[in-house]
């Protein structure tokens, strides 16, 4: 029964969304559509299309202006561009033209300059572990390696959980299920019990970041070499299934001494080349090419016997493992090297992935004509001809603007049939099918067009890398997911941090009640910053000040947020959005924000502490400052008073008016701010509600910190009630909650088994060091 519920359910959802393009839809219909699902390209796609044939699409252009492209971005898929580039087709703004007369040779172009980092005046030891698998990659590859394959498994779940509720757009889910059924492996809960016996470790490598569209990947095993039969016996019968595929083809060859197995389908669906190198080792990519660069990684030379170098073996690789400490806590470890970058932003690549990206939108944009032709005809199109024919098509494909930048034909695949079994697809006779386009490593670029150059040089000449390398390691326990990452800089790159924040410091990361939302602390250059006031005649700078500020006060301060706010009015929150520009992409996320920080600010309990250093003078100045201060109780504006707690100390009392300070806030009603402020203990307190610094509001006295220039500290046991908060204040706006209900689950969901997250920035000579942890409850 379930069963037969669930193609139901299928079915309704394949007819409804063919069925968007029915026969009879206007312009706009198709408009209201998009309006609900945004991120639809499809649908996007249909509105242009519809507005084509109404002849409309000035109307449609007011409402999407055209937008910016960037095609050299490293790290913005295909899929991202597709609505970009798509939109550009319609206002007849070509990415490449057709013109073939002003090819330019590849080998001319220059690349940017990305100087060595910091590694290559660097002379100490190098660090590493037993089994290391760098030494079989490639020096212009990533690397990611797992110390087990229970490390490989928990990072999995790890991101599929993280992906899931904050919706990322990095897509892993689905590259994660592709790769599977390409590279013709599985990792089901059923198998891992028998990886775990067998793998020790196993590593990802591959020549660029595009791995959603399509790039080449490759898998390192490490395994037990005296469980080489089972090992074998697994792998091998997930590949004997892919043989069995519809168009599969597979055989067996050699390379440099090494045999392999392949089996490939047209669509590479399937696209897998098998070795192994020797006995507890063994390599799974999806293209040829990829697994020829390994194999002569491993045997350390060519066809030609050219000596071949590998990541294992070089000093930056070295240098890198040098920063990190406790290999026994590391469960995975990840590098991008300078050699990698440079190879990421070379003239070959980067004009091979502009080429793929532009034939990417013409693949999707075919399959939405289909799609949409299906929809109106209730059938299956047999050629692209017939979908400009039916005005499913901007234009005609393989003429114009709409031809494949690299010489590739457009066509249907043409091994459908003129039913709705299956939606057509477009296919390219150069990059293939744009859910598995072809890998940039195999489509190597000589020659391109002269406005590519010209594209490609100016990028060339504006691009600042913004580090030589990156190292990242992982630890995955049962009490905590640690993240830990240095950005290993270009020289000088870091060099005036000092001067700003001066050394790390010891700073708190510990809650002092439970209702702390967050809490930030930053180091600074005290002894700097007071030199700078003092000569800058605009500042009024007394004796006692300054004794107050080099003596008395410590080296850092911590801004901490609670939550113990009661509900905010709305009728702010409206009168906020008439701040932005009336458009829905502005007024939406402007009304969370304002909310929050009315919310936390206006009716909130907020806390800046900074420690002292001298008790005897920090009180002698805070007396001395009750004259001054009185002398604010003459102004309209400010009111002072001194009050009296149970405490001997006395606490300083400001109220200021702030209620049309600023224009934006002209339309609100008048609000007091309080501030009050008294030392405690090792610490001087600045804080908006007087009972902040009534005893025993300081529940907790453990007192954790760690050495760093930035903490930021994360209680997510307080945001649940305050989200709730927030939900019930907007009961009353439909608008409002429509926005907030769904964030709401998402942050619930996420950090339902958090007790903490801790994210730490620390910048030195050798590196940006950054640590994210996620205590667990």
């Amino acid at each position: 029964m379930s069963k037969l519920l669930l193609i139901l359910i299928s079915l309704s959802f394949f007819l409804t969304t063919v069925g968007v393009a029915q026969e009879g839809l206007t312009l706009e219909k198709a408009l209201a559509d998009l309006e609900s699902s945004p991120e639809d390209s499809y649908l996007e796609y249909v509105v242009w299309q519809m507005a084509k044939r109404e002849k409309k699409t000035a109307e449609v252009m007011a409402k999407y202006p055209m937008p910016i492209v960037n095609l050299f971005d490293d790290f913005t898929s295909a899929k991202d561009m597709q609505k970009i580039l798509q939109r550009t087709v319609y206002f007849n703004s070509h990415v490449v033209s057709s013109k073939k007369d002003d090819w330019v040779d590849i080998t001319g172009l220059k690349a940017p300059e990305i100087p060595p980092g910091a590694f290559s005046e660097w002379t100490g030891e190098a660090k590493s572990q037993s089994g290391d698998l760098s030494k079989y990659i490639p020096l212009e590859h990533y690397f990611v390696q797992f110390r087990s394959f229970n490390s490989f498994s928990q990072a999995l779940d790890l991101l599929k959980n993280v992906e899931k509720p904050l919706i990322l757009r990095a897509g892993f889910l689905n590259s994660q299920e592709k790769l599977e059924e390409q590279l013709a492996v599985s990792y089901n809960p059923e198998l891992r019990p028998i990886y775990n016996k067998v793998i020790t470790q196993m590593a990802i490598t591959g020549s660029d970041t595009f791995v959603r569209e399509g790039s080449d990947v490759t898998l390192l095993f490490e395994y037990k070499a005296s469980l080489d039969f089972l090992f074998r016996q697994q792998m091998s019968q997930q590949f004997r299934k892919a043989t069995l595929l519809a168009e599969a083809e597979s055989g067996k060859k050699e390379y440099l001494g090494i045999s392999y197995k392949y089996c490939q389908t047209p669509s590479r669906e399937v696209s897998v080349f098998s070795a192994y190198p020797f006995p507890g080792l063994h390599i799974r990519s999806n293209s040829e090419e990829a697994l020829f660069k390994t194999i002569r990684a491993i045997q350390g030379q060519d066809l030609e016997g050219n000596k071949v170098s590998n990541l294992g073996e070089s000093k930056e690789y070295a240098f890198a493992r040098s920063q990190f400490e406790d290999f026994s806590k590391e469960e995975a470890f990840a590098y991008l090297s300078s050699s990698f970058m440079h190879h990421l932003h070379s003239p070959q690549l980067k004009l091979t992935e502009r080429h793929r990206v532009v034939c990417y939108n013409h693949l999707k944009m075919i399959d939405h004509g289909a799609r949409m032709f299906q929809g109106e005809s209730k059938k299956a199109p047999l050629s692209i001809a017939e979908l400009s024919e039916q005005k499913c098509t901007p234009g005609s494909f393989n003429q114009g603007q709409l031809v494949c930048p690299s010489g590739g034909v457009y066509a249907l695949d043409d091994t459908l049939d003129d039913t709705l079994d299956d939606e057509a697809r477009g296919t390219c006779s150069h990059h293939g099918h744009a859910d598995f386009l072809t890998p940039c490593l195999e489509l190597p670029l000589t020659q391109v067009m002269g406005e590519e150059a010209y594209a490609y040089n100016l990028f060339s000449k504006n691009f600042v890398p913004p580090f030589s390398s990156l190292a990242i390691r992982l630890k995955l326990t049962d009490d905590q997911y640690q993240w830990e990452s240095v950005a290993l800089p270009l020289r000088d790159t870091f060099s005036g941090y000092e001067s700003v924040l001066g050394k790390p410091q010891h700073l708190d990361i510990s809650p002092d009640n439970g209702h702390s939302l967050f809490k930030i602390s930053t180091s600074f250059n005290k002894k700097e910053l007071l030199e700078q006031a003092k000569n800058n005649p605009q500042i009024l700078f007394s004796e006692k000040l300054e004794e107050f500020l080099s003596q008395g006060l410590g080296d850092h301060l911590t801004l901490q947020f609670y939550d113990d706010a009661g509900s905010f009015p709305l009728e702010w929150v409206d009168s906020l959005n008439g701040v932005v520009n009336q458009t829905k992409e502005a007024v939406e996320p402007f009304t969370i924000l304002a909310n929050f920080v009315a919310q936390v600010f206006f009716d909130g309990s907020v806390e800046l502490s900074l420690p002292v250093k001298n008790a005897p003078t920090v009180d002698v100045f805070l007396d001395k400052a009750d004259s001054f201060l009185s002398i604010l109780n003459n102004n309209d504006s400010f009111s002072f008073a001194t009050l009296k707690l149970k405490s001997p100390q006395v606490v300083h009392y400001l109220k200021a008016k702030l209620g049309a300070v600023f224009p934006v806030f002209q339309n609100l009603p008048t609000i007091w701010g309080r501030l009050f402020w008294q030392r405690i203990d090792e610490k001087i307190y600045f804080t908006t509600k007087l009972s902040m610094l009534e005893e025993g509001f300081r529940q907790s006295k453990v007192k954790e910190t760690l050495s760093a220039h930035v903490a930021l500290s994360i209680y997510p046991d307080s945001w649940g009630p305050l989200l709730k908060k927030w939900t019930s204040s907007l009961e009353d706006n439909p608008f409002e909650k429509k926005n907030l209900e769904p964030s709401q689950d998402k942050i619930t969901d996420l950090l339902d088994e958090i007790s903490r997250i801790v994210v730490s920035v620390t910048f030195h000579p050798y590196g940006l060091r950054t640590k994210i942890t996620l205590d667990r409850k």
